[in-house]
Protein backbone atom coordinates (compact mmCIF):
# COMPACT_ATOMS: atom_id res chain seq x y z
CA UNK A 1 0.00 0.00 0.00
CA UNK A 2 2.61 2.40 0.58
CA UNK A 3 4.16 1.50 -2.81
CA UNK A 4 0.95 2.36 -4.28
CA UNK A 5 0.18 5.65 -2.25
CA UNK A 6 3.37 7.16 -3.01
CA UNK A 7 2.78 6.69 -7.12
CA UNK A 8 -0.47 7.89 -6.73
CA UNK A 9 -0.08 10.87 -4.02
CA UNK A 10 3.20 11.57 -4.25
CA UNK A 11 3.93 11.24 -8.34
CA UNK A 12 0.77 11.63 -9.52
CA UNK A 13 -0.56 13.88 -7.49
CA UNK A 14 -3.80 12.52 -6.75
CA UNK A 15 -5.66 12.97 -3.60
CA UNK A 16 -6.87 10.37 -1.02
CA UNK A 17 -10.41 9.58 -0.69
CA UNK A 18 -10.89 6.68 1.58
CA UNK A 19 -9.30 3.94 2.80
CA UNK A 20 -11.28 0.47 4.27
CA UNK A 21 -12.38 0.39 8.22
CA UNK A 22 -10.73 -2.56 10.32
CA UNK A 23 -13.56 -4.45 10.21
CA UNK A 24 -14.01 -4.33 6.28
CA UNK A 25 -10.38 -5.50 5.97
CA UNK A 26 -10.49 -8.16 8.86
CA UNK A 27 -13.74 -9.33 7.32
CA UNK A 28 -12.18 -9.50 3.58
CA UNK A 29 -8.22 -9.75 4.41
CA UNK A 30 -7.24 -7.10 2.71
CA UNK A 31 -7.08 -3.37 3.15
CA UNK A 32 -7.80 -1.20 0.14
CA UNK A 33 -7.14 2.43 -0.16
CA UNK A 34 -9.11 5.15 -2.86
CA UNK A 35 -7.27 7.43 -4.80
CA UNK A 36 -8.89 10.86 -6.85
CA UNK A 37 -7.81 12.82 -9.89
CA UNK A 38 -11.08 14.68 -11.60
CA UNK A 39 -13.58 12.29 -12.38
CA UNK A 40 -10.90 9.08 -11.85
CA UNK A 41 -10.76 7.00 -8.70
CA UNK A 42 -8.62 4.11 -8.30
CA UNK A 43 -8.58 1.92 -5.79
CA UNK A 44 -5.75 -0.49 -4.53
CA UNK A 45 -5.87 -3.57 -2.60
CA UNK A 46 -3.27 -5.73 -0.88
CA UNK A 47 -3.47 -8.85 1.02
CA UNK A 48 -4.18 -9.28 5.03
CA UNK A 49 -3.15 -12.80 4.88
CA UNK A 50 -4.65 -15.60 3.08
CA UNK A 51 -8.08 -16.52 1.15
CA UNK A 52 -8.69 -12.64 0.56
CA UNK A 53 -9.73 -11.82 -2.94
CA UNK A 54 -6.77 -9.77 -2.94
CA UNK A 55 -4.55 -12.44 -2.02
CA UNK A 56 -6.36 -14.92 -4.87
CA UNK A 57 -5.61 -12.30 -7.63
CA UNK A 58 -2.19 -11.79 -6.81
CA UNK A 59 -1.07 -15.39 -6.68
CA UNK A 60 -2.54 -16.08 -10.19
CA UNK A 61 -1.56 -12.59 -11.80
CA UNK A 62 0.61 -9.86 -11.68
CA UNK A 63 -0.73 -6.26 -9.85
CA UNK A 64 -4.07 -6.01 -12.66
CA UNK A 65 -7.35 -4.34 -12.43
CA UNK A 66 -9.50 -6.82 -10.06
CA UNK A 67 -13.15 -4.89 -10.63
CA UNK A 68 -14.24 -2.36 -13.10
CA UNK A 69 -16.92 0.44 -11.98
CA UNK A 70 -19.30 1.65 -13.80
CA UNK A 71 -21.73 4.22 -12.92
CA UNK A 72 -25.55 3.95 -14.53
CA UNK A 73 -28.49 5.67 -13.70
CA UNK A 74 -30.84 3.27 -12.85
CA UNK A 75 -28.97 0.05 -10.86
CA UNK A 76 -32.11 -2.29 -11.08
CA UNK A 77 -32.59 -1.55 -14.50
CA UNK A 78 -29.27 -2.05 -15.59
CA UNK A 79 -29.33 -5.52 -13.58
CA UNK A 80 -32.35 -6.24 -15.55
CA UNK A 81 -31.41 -6.01 -18.76
CA UNK A 82 -27.66 -7.45 -18.33
CA UNK A 83 -29.63 -10.77 -16.21
CA UNK A 84 -31.59 -10.90 -19.41
CA UNK A 85 -29.11 -10.85 -22.08
CA UNK A 86 -27.31 -13.83 -20.29
CA UNK A 87 -24.77 -12.01 -18.24
CA UNK A 88 -23.93 -13.79 -14.43
CA UNK A 89 -24.34 -11.57 -11.59
CA UNK A 90 -22.18 -12.28 -8.43
CA UNK A 91 -24.89 -10.17 -6.55
CA UNK A 92 -28.13 -8.88 -6.26
CA UNK A 93 -28.88 -5.24 -6.40
CA UNK A 94 -27.81 -4.60 -3.08
CA UNK A 95 -28.70 -0.93 -1.55
CA UNK A 96 -26.80 1.12 1.25
CA UNK A 97 -28.03 4.17 2.44
CA UNK A 98 -26.32 7.35 4.72
CA UNK A 99 -27.29 10.66 6.00
CA UNK A 100 -26.92 12.15 2.15
CA UNK A 101 -29.39 9.47 0.05
CA UNK A 102 -29.25 6.14 -0.87
CA UNK A 103 -25.96 4.07 -3.50
CA UNK A 104 -27.24 1.08 -5.27
CA UNK A 105 -24.95 -1.35 -6.24
CA UNK A 106 -24.48 -5.45 -7.66
CA UNK A 107 -21.33 -6.96 -9.84
CA UNK A 108 -21.20 -9.57 -12.75
CA UNK A 109 -18.70 -11.98 -13.21
CA UNK A 110 -16.79 -10.98 -17.06
CA UNK A 111 -14.94 -13.08 -20.15
CA UNK A 112 -11.71 -11.39 -18.63
CA UNK A 113 -10.68 -13.91 -15.83
CA UNK A 114 -10.75 -12.75 -12.39
CA UNK A 115 -11.64 -9.37 -13.37
CA UNK A 116 -15.64 -8.35 -12.80
CA UNK A 117 -17.35 -5.40 -13.65
CA UNK A 118 -19.38 -3.60 -10.46
CA UNK A 119 -22.50 -1.13 -11.34
CA UNK A 120 -22.87 1.64 -9.42
CA UNK A 121 -26.07 4.00 -8.88
CA UNK A 122 -25.18 7.08 -6.75
CA UNK A 123 -28.13 9.32 -5.58
CA UNK A 124 -27.08 11.80 -2.65
CA UNK A 125 -24.88 9.10 -1.00
CA UNK A 126 -22.08 11.24 1.08
CA UNK A 127 -19.89 8.02 1.32
CA UNK A 128 -17.14 6.76 -0.46
CA UNK A 129 -18.06 3.17 -0.92
CA UNK A 130 -19.74 1.16 2.85
CA UNK A 131 -17.15 -0.09 4.83
CA UNK A 132 -15.00 2.79 3.64
CA UNK A 133 -13.92 5.70 5.73
CA UNK A 134 -12.12 9.17 5.55
CA UNK A 135 -7.85 8.02 5.78
CA UNK A 136 -6.51 9.90 8.74
CA UNK A 137 -4.36 13.25 7.75
CA UNK A 138 -5.21 12.34 3.94
CA UNK A 139 -2.93 14.21 1.51
CA UNK A 140 -5.54 16.38 -0.72
CA UNK A 141 -3.33 16.35 -4.17
CA UNK A 142 -3.94 19.20 -6.69
CA UNK A 143 -3.97 17.19 -9.76
CA UNK A 144 -1.18 19.06 -11.76
CA UNK A 145 -1.31 16.33 -14.15
CA UNK A 146 -4.82 17.48 -15.11
CA UNK A 147 -6.57 14.41 -15.48
CA UNK A 148 -10.61 14.24 -16.14
CA UNK A 149 -11.17 10.59 -16.65
CA UNK A 150 -10.35 7.25 -18.42
CA UNK A 151 -9.72 7.48 -22.23
CA UNK A 152 -9.65 3.76 -22.63
CA UNK A 153 -8.86 0.11 -21.19
CA UNK A 154 -6.93 -2.58 -22.73
CA UNK A 155 -6.62 -6.57 -22.53
CA UNK A 156 -5.04 -9.19 -24.08
CA UNK A 157 -6.41 -12.50 -25.30
CA UNK A 158 -5.84 -15.58 -27.48
CA UNK A 159 -8.71 -15.67 -28.97
CA UNK A 160 -10.83 -11.92 -29.46
CA UNK A 161 -14.10 -13.07 -30.54
CA UNK A 162 -15.79 -14.56 -27.41
CA UNK A 163 -15.08 -11.76 -25.73
CA UNK A 164 -15.89 -9.45 -28.62
CA UNK A 165 -19.58 -11.28 -28.35
CA UNK A 166 -19.77 -10.67 -24.66
CA UNK A 167 -19.19 -6.95 -25.38
CA UNK A 168 -21.83 -6.18 -27.92
CA UNK A 169 -24.45 -9.12 -27.28
CA UNK A 170 -23.88 -8.86 -23.25
CA UNK A 171 -23.30 -5.68 -22.54
CA UNK A 172 -24.69 -4.02 -25.64
CA UNK A 173 -21.35 -2.23 -26.90
CA UNK A 174 -20.86 -1.23 -30.56
CA UNK A 175 -17.92 -1.91 -32.49
CA UNK A 176 -15.52 1.27 -32.73
CA UNK A 177 -12.53 0.49 -34.72
CA UNK A 178 -10.40 -2.12 -35.86
CA UNK A 179 -6.80 -2.10 -36.74
CA UNK A 180 -4.22 -5.24 -37.81
CA UNK A 181 -0.50 -5.04 -38.03
CA UNK A 182 2.33 -6.76 -37.78
CA UNK A 183 5.26 -5.46 -35.18
CA UNK A 184 7.54 -5.25 -38.16
CA UNK A 185 5.45 -2.93 -39.71
CA UNK A 186 5.85 -0.16 -37.27
CA UNK A 187 9.97 -0.73 -36.25
CA UNK A 188 12.16 -3.89 -35.87
CA UNK A 189 11.27 -5.52 -32.92
CA UNK A 190 13.01 -8.67 -31.81
CA UNK A 191 10.66 -11.41 -29.95
CA UNK A 192 12.50 -13.64 -27.39
CA UNK A 193 10.26 -15.78 -28.67
CA UNK A 194 10.71 -19.27 -30.37
CA UNK A 195 8.37 -20.22 -32.06
CA UNK A 196 8.26 -17.09 -34.41
CA UNK A 197 9.71 -13.88 -35.03
CA UNK A 198 7.38 -11.48 -35.06
CA UNK A 199 4.14 -11.04 -33.38
CA UNK A 200 0.63 -10.26 -35.09
CA UNK A 201 -1.68 -7.60 -33.13
CA UNK A 202 -5.28 -7.46 -34.22
CA UNK A 203 -7.42 -4.63 -32.29
CA UNK A 204 -10.59 -3.97 -31.50
CA UNK A 205 -12.60 -1.40 -29.66
CA UNK A 206 -15.60 -1.23 -28.06
CA UNK A 207 -17.43 2.19 -26.79
CA UNK A 208 -20.30 2.75 -25.12
CA UNK A 209 -21.47 6.08 -23.56
CA UNK A 210 -17.82 7.41 -23.15
CA UNK A 211 -16.80 4.19 -22.48
CA UNK A 212 -13.95 2.88 -24.48
CA UNK A 213 -12.19 -0.79 -24.27
CA UNK A 214 -9.51 -1.95 -26.43
CA UNK A 215 -9.29 -5.68 -26.82
CA UNK A 216 -6.09 -7.52 -28.02
CA UNK A 217 -4.83 -10.67 -29.41
CA UNK A 218 -1.60 -11.76 -29.79
CA UNK A 219 -0.42 -14.36 -31.63
CA UNK A 220 2.12 -15.41 -30.86
CA UNK A 221 4.22 -13.39 -28.55
CA UNK A 222 5.46 -12.94 -25.10
CA UNK A 223 1.92 -11.99 -24.41
CA UNK A 224 0.35 -15.25 -25.20
CA UNK A 225 3.02 -17.04 -23.19
CA UNK A 226 2.29 -14.97 -20.22
CA UNK A 227 -1.41 -15.05 -20.38
CA UNK A 228 -0.98 -19.06 -20.80
CA UNK A 229 1.26 -19.27 -17.91
CA UNK A 230 -1.17 -17.04 -15.69
CA UNK A 231 -4.07 -19.46 -17.47
CA UNK A 232 -6.55 -16.52 -18.33
CA UNK A 233 -6.52 -12.90 -19.52
CA UNK A 234 -7.07 -9.89 -17.35
CA UNK A 235 -7.21 -6.13 -17.82
CA UNK A 236 -3.93 -4.93 -17.71
CA UNK A 237 -3.74 -1.14 -18.81
CA UNK A 238 -6.26 1.83 -18.72
CA UNK A 239 -5.23 5.32 -20.13
CA UNK A 240 -5.65 8.52 -18.29
CA UNK A 241 -7.41 11.69 -20.54
CA UNK A 242 -5.83 14.98 -19.60
CA UNK A 243 -7.45 18.32 -20.15
CA UNK A 244 -6.67 19.71 -23.71
CA UNK A 245 -4.02 22.92 -23.33
CA UNK A 246 -4.91 26.31 -25.41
Amino acid sequence: MERSTRFYVDRMDFAEVAESSEALSEGGRQRSRAFRAGDYVVVCSTPLGEGGRADRFLKKHPDGVGTLAFRVSDAQRAFTLLDGRGATPITDVETHQDEGGTLKTFSITTPFGDTTFRFLERRGYRGFFPGFSEVPRARRGQNLCTITAVDHITSNFQTMSPALLWMEHVLGFERYWDVEFHTRDVGRVKMQVKTARFSKLRSMKEKSEGILMILWVVVPSEVVHLLLWFDDPWLRTHRLREKQKP
